[in-house]
């Protein structure tokens, strides 16, 4: 992912290990003391409070989304409530226009999404049924789909509707 926009972050990942505020695992997954993302999310929410670009807040997500208004800075907001269950549309997601990341739990997607998220590059989905309700959920740029913690089946509903770009890495 990031080799395909271009960035280049491996001296400020050997830092962040050097100064124990992250940790690569066997398997190459970042891990981060829970502390250390609070206060980086805290440290977003102060400096950012009238141009906020990720929403961590499952509330505040909702009330995003629900409000449909144009918000060009949301770049990434997080839907993964213990309890949530709620059906998202087109209009909610095109209100954010510039949104690359989105990860949502326990979400559905119905309506027409053709043409509606032309930036979203990564989605992480905890699907838990087998029903899909979406149409055209086409998304050319997507570079990372992460559905590895959902129950789907090879029957899902959503595999003849689901199409990604070239970009897809697994």
């Amino acid at each position: 992912m990031w080799d395909d926009y271009n960035y280049h972050p491996h001296s400020a990942i050997t830092v962040l290990r050097l100064r124990s505020l992250i940790k690569i695992g066997h398997d190459n997954k970042f891990w981060m003391h829970d502390q250390v993302r609070d206060l980086g999310r805290h440290i977003v929410s102060e400096e950012y409070s009238r141009k906020i670009s990720r929403v961590w807040s499952y509330k505040d997500a909702v009330k995003l989304l629900e409000r449909k208004e144009k918000n060009v800075d949301v770049k990434a907001p997080s839907l993964t409530s213990g309890d949530c269950s709620r059906n998202m549309v087109p209009d909610e997601l095109a209100a954010l226009p510039n949104l690359t990341f989105l990860r949502v739990k326990g979400i559905d997607f119905s309506g027409n999404f053709k043409n509606v998220v032309s930036k979203l590059c990564w989605l992480s989905w905890e699907v838990t049924h087998n029903e899909f309700y979406a149409e055209n959920f086409h998304f050319a740029s997507f570079v990372v789909l992460d559905l590895s913690r959902s129950n789907i089946k090879d029957d899902w509903g959503g595999w003849s509707q689901f199409q990604v770009g070239h970009n897809l890495h697994r």
